[in-house]
């Protein structure tokens, strides 16, 4: 509903633009006018023309309404909210879920399992949830930043106390000597991110995957088979039902099927490899 909401900003913005070019005024090309874009981003060049302004105040307004919208009470109330003219688009319906219920993102959830593959997928769940360093690389930023958000929310209701950070810019002076931090970590680096810092040397603890290539390269010490794997057959369930949830999510068919079925999954997701892994910490205690 947000990205909704802003897609529907930019439609607004863009329409004013347009509507007050060069050429719908009758100018030239190389007249410089200042547009409602210059005005919010604080770039206005002069003089500002009155009707750039009152656009802005309109737009200004619109935003003032949208966020003083009511909020509605989890289970109980809903709140439509009519952005534009119902002639064009109908209201937005917000609601909040139960608090038993997976918290509210606005991001695509499933993004890493249609990146990685399911198998894949799971191993870089459970080096998270093992607490080990992870450097997730890409050439498509959003994508990216996504990836870093998603897997840290797989984890609910556990949560990642440690840094995360969607997208290390390679512009940032020493940027690099994060990855030297003592803790673990889930950072997101462009795939050109170590050619611009070439007197740099990876960490030997560090676990790198590659969404472009889906491949995961361990520290020089490890490999990818030192990786415990998920209990059975708990870990073939879990495998199932999310390919399942994928599969699901690629037909054309009922959206409420998809949605429950795709959150059965998650719930999967939490409980077996939560409980495996502290299958796998017990089992290691008794050995000790």
């Amino acid at each position: 509903m947000f990205r909704e909401c802003l897609f529907v900003l930019r439609k607004i913005i863009d329409a004013c633009n347009e509507s007050f070019s060069p050429q719908k005024v009758g100018a030239s090309r190389q007249t410089n006018r200042d547009t409602v874009w210059s005005v919010l981003t604080g770039q206005a060049l002069g003089d500002t023309p009155s009707i750039v302004l009152h656009d802005v105040r309109e737009i200004e307004t619109w935003i003032l309404r949208l966020l003083s919208s009511p909020v509605p009470v989890p289970t109980k109330t809903r709140v439509e909210v009519e952005i534009i003219s119902p002639n064009l688009q109908p209201p937005l319906c917000f609601a909040l879920p139960d608090h038993t219920r997976f918290t509210l993102v606005d991001f695509p959830l499933h993004l890493p399992l249609e990146l990685l593959g399911v198998d894949i997928c799971l191993k870089v769940l459970t080096l998270i949830l093992l607490e080990n360093k992870i450097v997730l690389q890409s050439r498509d930023y959003n994508a990216l930043s996504m990836s870093v958000m998603a897997f840290v929310t797989m984890i609910y209701p556990l949560e990642y106390m440690f840094p995360a950070i969607p997208l290390l810019p390679t512009c940032m002076s020493c940027a690099e000597q994060l990855l030297l931090a003592p803790t673990p970590f889930v950072i997101g680096i462009p795939a050109s991110f170590l050619m611009y810092k070439k007197n740099f040397k990876m960490p030997d603890d560090i676990w790198l995957v590659d969404l472009d290539s889906n491949k995961i390269t361990a520290p020089s010490s490890l490999t990818e088979e030192s990786l415990p794997p998920l209990p059975e057959p708990e870990g073939t369930i879990l495998k199932n039902h999310l390919k399942q949830a994928m599969q699901l999510m690629d037909q054309v068919g009922s959206s409420v099927n998809i949605y429950y079925n795709s959150q059965s999954a998650w719930w999967h997701i939490l409980y077996f490899v939560v409980s495996g892994m502290h299958d796998l910490s017990h089992k290691e205690s008794s050995r000790l």
